[in-house]
């Protein structure tokens, strides 16, 4: 919210999507495989996208919990 008070919403779900996305990115053991990275970016359009147009973070929470969920199964069952 603090992004949406002096920028566009726009503006403000491309920053914090970019920010989510270089939070997941592992410079030590991927540094060149930015698949991790690309993936990020996209969930975190779609939660700042998610939280704007619903009012509240819980809906990306729920979101970002299913897909880590969904990766575990795929990755480990």
């Amino acid at each position: 919210d603090s992004l949406r008070t002096n920028y566009s919403d726009l503006f403000s779900i491309f920053a914090s999507g970019l920010l989510f996305g270089f939070l997941h990115w592992d410079p030590l053991f991927g540094f060149f495989d930015l698949y991790q990275t690309g993936g990020a970016m996209l969930g975190g359009f779609l939660y700042g996208w998610l939280r704007i147009k619903t009012g509240s973070l819980w809906p990306s929470i729920i979101c970002h919990s299913i897909w880590n969920g969904a990766i575990f199964l795929i990755v480990y069952i």
